[in-house]
């Protein structure tokens, strides 16, 4: 008897997820401009605040490349991983005190380097300076 070796599930295939575990695909009827109204309205809901501060064990790095300048949050071991990663990248950066960085949305890595979330700090707005 043969079995098959493709197909069916298996272990880290399929799609990852970005969203909690509660988030569900709803269906709603809108015009185009309503719809682009929701999804700046979504958006904003997801970003992250840290309006009491970031965590001790965190860094904020200062990332300068073409468009400007912007922030990323690292976990204070990954910091020097995440430095060297953006250096490849052809950026310059360097990890700078937390009363430095101005109020502005930021790249929060703090959950691993693969992948970050939207936040910001002091309720900034702006990502590039």
């Amino acid at each position: 008897m043969t079995t098959n070796k493709w197909g069916g599930k298996r272990t880290g295939s399929g799609r990852k997820k970005e969203l909690s575990k509660d988030a569900r695909v709803r269906s709603i009827t809108v015009t185009d401009d309503e719809f682009g109204k929701v999804k700046e309205y979504i958006a904003q809901l997801r970003i992250f605040d840290y309006a009491y501060g970031v965590p001790g064990d965190c860094r904020f790095v200062k990332v300068t490349g073409e468009d400007g300048i912007f922030y990323d949050l690292v976990k204070s071991t990954d910091s020097k991983k995440h430095i060297e990663a953006l250096a490849s990248e052809g950026y310059t950066a360097t990890t700078v005190s937390k009363t430095t960085v101005p109020a502005c949305r930021f790249r929060d890595f703090t959950d691993g380097l693969q992948k970050y979330r939207d936040a910001s700090i002091k309720n900034g707005t702006e990502f590039y300076f």
